[in-house]
């Protein structure tokens, strides 16, 4: 189930409370998790938290905000900006006036739950990393289908007797923007040397996120069996949907059924998968 807080992060309160009305849950997202610890307090409670965050090329993961805001309602700043507004103007627009949306976001959300108090520091990827490898899904967004193999196969047993399948469909397709391939071009020569040595400890945190998946796959038996396996249920779940003929350019963006959907509006992103 995705849960909203108005737009404001969802702190202990708000998730304990939405808990409690809702005791048969399997999973919770929200675009309004800021990586917060709620493991311990939960506990408390009696669940058990698997949190789930994956991670995207900096670069991209701007073009794809921009995509974001351009076609949702004109009700924030960003998003009416980004109907009026190119990409490159955009981004300068991000620079200029909001440094914590390009200021490695992944790491600050990660290592401060996304408050932003000044330039992130190389003290800020170590903590970051410190966390975000012990999640039950630390992973790069570009690998979404091995990463969901992977989480299957650990988390499973969490699950039992039904496990997790994490099959999707995929959603909120973004059409390519012309010249997309090119990055330095289309974001723009200044911004884009900008951004490149600003990005670096957002590039590190994706690149760590790649190495674990690959020595998570490594723990996998038939990992590539199961791969295909898994392919195929994402197909044949396609083939059922009602809206396969609207979607089926679209982008891995939702895992359907006990998944969580991701979000790259606030850098990382974070979800949570929760048990009795």
């Amino acid at each position: 189930m995705h849960l909203e807080a108005d737009g404001n992060p969802v702190h202990e309160g708000i998730l304990s409370e939405f808990l409690q009305h809702h005791p048969q849950l399997k999973a919770i997202s929200s675009h309004n998790f800021h990586a917060e610890a709620f493991e311990e307090a939960l506990r408390l409670r009696g669940f058990r938290i698997f949190n789930l965050a994956m991670v995207r090329r900096p670069f991209q993961r701007l073009i794809s905000m921009y995509k974001y805001f351009g076609r949702i309602p004109p009700t924030h700043e960003l998003s009416h900006m980004a109907s009026q507004l190119d990409l490159q103007s955009f981004i300068r627009l991000l620079i200029d006036r909001h440094p914590h949306m390009i200021d490695n976001p992944q790491v600050n959300t990660i290592a401060n739950y996304g408050f932003y108090r000044c330039g992130v520091s190389d003290d800020d990827l170590k903590k970051a990393w410190a966390r975000f490898r012990t999640f039950a899904l630390c992973a790069p967004v570009e690998r979404y289908d091995e990463a969901m193999v992977v989480l299957e196969y650990f988390n499973s047993p969490a699950y039992l007797p039904a496990g997790l399948n994490m099959a999707y469909v995929r959603q909120n397709v973004s059409k390519v923007l012309p010249g997309e391939n090119d990055l330095k071009k289309i974001i723009g020569d200044s911004n884009y040397t900008w951004l490149e040595s600003l990005h670096n400890l957002d590039e590190h945190l994706w690149n760590y996120a790649n190495a674990e998946l690959e020595r998570r796959i490594g723990l996998v038996p038939n990992f590539a069996a199961r791969l295909l396996d898994f392919q195929e249920r994402c197909r044949r779940l396609a083939c059922h949907d009602p809206f396969r003929r609207v979607i089926k350019e679209s982008k891995a963006a939702v895992a359907i059924r006990m998944a969580a959907k991701v979000s790259p509006l606030q850098g990382a992103h974070t979800s949570r998968i929760t048990g009795r």
